[in-house]
């Protein structure tokens, strides 16, 4: 399995080269915010969104859907997870 550390600022950008199809990638991110700020907090939050989700229509309703395989984000902070 390849291993791939990417900066959260950027993720879309860094996956693509090395992930041909981010559907079949497993993706783990480890404490992406320890000591920022509050606002930090919402622009990461804001930002692993935009890279690994999407939001389809199912059943009549709008359900968000990851885009890779599998997605686990790692914090100590609860505020960051309840986001």
């Amino acid at each position: 399995m390849e291993e791939a550390r990417l900066p959260v600022e950027e993720p879309k950008r860094d996956i693509a080269p090395r992930t041909p199809n981010l559907a079949d990638a497993i993706v783990c991110i480890d404490d992406p915010i320890s000591s920022l700020d509050s606002n930090h907090v919402f622009q990461v939050v804001g930002v692993i969104r935009e890279a690994f989700f999407h939001q389809v229509q199912a059943n009549g309703n709008m359900e968000w859907r990851t885009r890779c395989k599998q997605l686990f984000v790692l914090t100590h902070n609860f505020n960051f997870f309840s986001l």
